[in-house]
């Protein structure tokens, strides 16, 4: 006889199988590549399936699974809550058109990092962060590096932990390697991807400070690679900081939260 699931245990389980299907493509998931994903019996995925599509969380069609409607009500309370994608809009619509490259404002989520905002550049460049709501393991990409690296030393660990298999073999040949590119950000102040998330495309990333150095958020640059010599890299990382130390000027100094109205 199996032992009763608690609470906490359900819960974890729902929001688990929830950034599964949200980091899926559509047109979705079916059941078992849920279950192959999640390591949830058919009979466990099945009940948290239907209580998540009882509040809309989740939605199905074709017998793919992907994430309900009625989740905008929470990602709209977040966002009202903390309006950092609101404040970092003409900062990231500036860069955008000077530089002419795509660029995301980026956010930590546990172990993810999320795309809070974004503009589009003129140039076409491929991007992790194709719309608003994308994640991706932190750690990949130049902004989600600045996060990892302005983690403290546990966290940093638990992240590593969690994405090993995401960074280590993908992105760094081994934990070695990762570790030096975390270092490596916490010297230069900002992280360069020189072509290793896809291969045509030039990235940077900068942190978003609050007043008191606190990182909230970090902004990532997509460049067509073979458009960036050493010149324009240093104009463009300039232009990024520039909308970074705007972004951050914005957050309260001891929380690092944006406020409804900033000056």
């Amino acid at each position: 006889m199996s032992k009763p699931v608690s609470g906490t245990q359900a819960l974890d389980r729902a929001i688990g199988l929830m950034r599964v299907i949200a980091t899926a493509q559509s047109p979705g998931l079916t059941a078992r590549e849920l279950s192959e994903r999640t390591g949830l019996t058919q009979a466990t995925l099945y009940r948290q399936l239907q209580a998540l599509e009882k509040h809309g969380l989740v939605e199905s069609e074709a017998k793919h699974y992907r994430i309900g409607r009625g989740a905008l009500f929470f990602a709209a309370a977040a966002f009202e809550a903390n309006p950092l994608h609101k404040v970092a809009q003409h900062p990231l619509r500036r860069v955008a058109q000077a530089t002419g490259c795509s660029i995301a404002l980026v956010i930590a989520q546990d172990a993810l990092a999320m795309c809070a905002a974004r503009a589009e550049g003129t140039f076409n460049a491929r991007t992790i962060y194709s719309n608003v709501g994308a994640t991706v393991p932190l750690g990949v990409g130049s902004s989600s590096l600045c996060l990892l690296a302005a983690l403290d030393d546990q966290e940093a660990d638990h992240v590593i932990e969690t994405n090993r298999q995401a960074l280590i073999g993908p992105y760094f040949m081994d934990e070695l390697a990762l570790r030096t590119a975390i270092r490596q950000v916490q010297r230069d102040g900002y992280a360069r991807d020189p072509g290793e998330v896809f291969q045509d495309v030039f990235g940077l990333g900068v942190p978003v400070r609050s007043q008191t150095g606190k990182t909230i958020a970090a902004i990532g640059l997509s460049a067509v690679l073979e458009r960036v010599d050493p010149a324009r890299e240093k104009w463009i990382l300039s232009v990024m900081q520039d909308a970074a130390a705007e972004i951050g000027r914005s957050a309260n100094p001891v929380t690092g939260y944006i406020p409804h109205s900033p000056q």
